[in-house]
């Protein structure tokens, strides 16, 4: 599965060359999908059921205990517009960003 919009494709494809990314995985949002998805969370031990009969449907995801917490110093929202960051986060401008990012590849 691919997008009809040859620049998303090119710019999925380099984003995963980029990142060393094992596979790409295309949402399509489909019930098939979620089913599979929550086979797979409940099989590796991030998904946990919550009780049916009170909860039906419900779980618990818990991340990997190596997933790292957000750090704030090193988060940043990256617009054209400065102010689209609001008064509490750091911004970036995309350009500035994608440059950073391309040093700290280590494929580009």
């Amino acid at each position: 599965m691919s997008s009809q919009l040859a620049a998303l494709n090119q710019w999925v494809e380099e984003v995963a060359r980029l990142t060393q990314a094992d596979t790409i995985h295309w949402c399509d949002g489909s019930a098939a999908e979620y089913d599979l998805l929550v086979a797979r969370m409940l099989a590796s031990g991030e998904l946990h059921a919550l009780n049916p009969e009170t909860h039906p449907n419900c779980y618990l995801h818990r991340s990997h205990p190596s997933d790292v917490a957000r750090v704030e110093h090193l988060t940043f929202v990256c617009t054209t517009d400065r102010s689209d960051a609001g008064p509490n986060n750091h911004w970036m401008s995309p350009p500035t960003h994608t440059r950073r990012w391309m040093r700290c590849s280590t494929v580009a």
